[in-house]
């Protein structure tokens, strides 16, 4: 062999083993190192509940004792129970370095909604207040607001879109008086980057819950 074939082989092997030390992140690695960040209180408003101890099984197989991940991608994870009746999803959004957490938990007849932010650097997580705040006089015309609107907070529920927007809608609980107003306007709270924006239009649909 001569001495330009042996540079061209030695060259080789140099090239193949910075390549085979190059690790190449999986796409969803990121969003499984925010879920497992997470408490397990993420999931109190499940009925099954989970342990940290199933939360890393979880995490890291997409499949444990009692649930499984049903759908995930770079930036939100799904989870079923496996005996059906909960479901809880992540969603995050781009802060600077940073991601902004919404989890949203379906649990049959009720529902519930969490905000965080994730730490990039020291990988932790901080329970925050990311919503905009909504009164349930901002979905009427002037005609139909209520005297007192601070009464019905606990009838605006917020669901999570697939695209990741937030809409917010009223639940009368059975409450007569509100089934019977009319719903003037659609809000839904949007990622803007930095923060959630609330976004306010003319109702398309008669939206009052019961």
């Amino acid at each position: 062999m001569n001495k330009t074939a042996v540079v061209l082989v030695l060259m080789l092997n140099i090239i193949s083993s910075c390549a085979s030390s190059i690790k190449t992140e999986h796409p969803t690695s990121a969003i499984r190192t925010i879920f497992s960040s997470l408490p397990a209180s993420i999931f109190d408003h499940t009925t099954e509940g989970i342990s940290k101890e199933e939360m890393s099984v979880l995490s890291y197989g997409l499949d444990s004792k009692n649930w499984k991940v049903s759908a995930i991608n770079s930036n939100q994870l799904s989870v079923q129970c496996k005996h059906p009746s909960s479901t809880l999803r992540l969603f995050t959004y781009p802060m600077g370095e940073n991601r902004a957490v919404v989890i949203y938990t379906d649990n049959g007849g009720s529902s519930d909604i969490q905000t965080w932010t994730f730490n990039s650097s020291n990988k932790t997580v901080s329970k925050r207040q990311l919503l905009p705040k909504v009164s349930i006089n901002d979905f009427y015309a002037k005609s139909e607001k209520l005297e007192n609107p601070q009464r019905y907070n606990g009838n605006i529920i917020v669901t999570l879109e697939i695209d990741g927007t937030l809409v917010y809608e009223i639940n009368s609980w059975m409450d007569e008086r509100l089934g019977q107003k009319v719903i003037s306007y659609d809000l839904s709270a949007v990622w803007d980057g930095q923060r959630f924006t609330l976004k306010k239009s003319a109702s398309k649909a008669y939206k009052t819950f019961y």
